[in-house]
């Protein structure tokens, strides 16, 4: 038993059900490829809006999140993405379906933290933000990584997550989940996947999916 073991009707079911999000995704894919360097500053306000259009507006401090004033949740983001730049650079051309991913293995882990951590989420760390923030700036390899994608890894993969609100994200975890998804889709096999929804990167099919199986546990 899978998570994709029936993808087809979890996608169809994650469409109908999550209109919203399929169109904060295709706004923030849109701008993304207009702006075509995704760590360029001109792409942070499309990151901060796909943020709150995935409900993380209570998670990223008060005032005008798009401000670049000090200590602004921009500000604050803005630093952060300058931080990582390094190993963000060396994750640009990654895919989940066919890259080694334990030849990123350091980038990943140093990025999610640097991500997960209280600079962003106002002290508390923001594990989840992490997750969209990595997608939509490389939305062929990351997932999204929320409640109920953790309830089917951990029904399906044995990734030792908690049930509830705190399932207990980290980045070994992360990666756990990201090696487990890309090892679904090589089965599937990867060709046949993508053609699920050929528009979608990868990665958004699969969490997707996930979303829908992780609801229904």
């Amino acid at each position: 038993m899978g998570i994709l073991d029936d993808a087809q009707t979890s996608l169809a079911l994650y469409n109908r059900r999550c209109v919203h999000y399929n169109l904060v995704t295709d706004g923030v894919y849109r701008a993304r490829r207009e702006i075509g360097d995704p760590l360029l500053p001109g792409f942070q306000p499309y990151l901060i809006a796909g943020l709150i259009g995935f409900d993380m507006r209570r998670t990223m401090g008060g005032g005008d999140l798009y401000s670049a004033r000090k200590a602004s949740f921009r500000s604050r983001l803005s630093s952060c993405l300058e931080d990582l730049a390094g190993d963000l650079r060396g994750l640009l051309d990654a895919n989940l379906a066919t890259t080694d991913l334990a030849g990123i293995r350091p980038a990943i882990e140093n990025v999610y933290c640097g991500l997960a951590s209280g600079d962003l989420g106002g002290e508390k760390h923001f594990d989840v933000g992490a997750t969209k923030i990595l997608h939509f700036l490389f939305p062929d390899l990351f997932i999204i990584l929320d409640r109920n994608a953790a309830n089917a890894f951990s029904r399906h993969h044995d990734v030792a997550f908690r049930r509830g609100t705190q399932p207990g994200y980290d980045a070994g975890k992360y990666l756990e989940c990201l090696e487990r998804a890309r090892g679904e889709i090589i089965q599937f096999p990867a060709a046949r996947f993508g053609s699920l929804e050929s528009d979608t990167p990868v990665a958004r099919i699969f969490d997707k999916i996930a979303f829908v199986v992780g609801e229904e546990v």
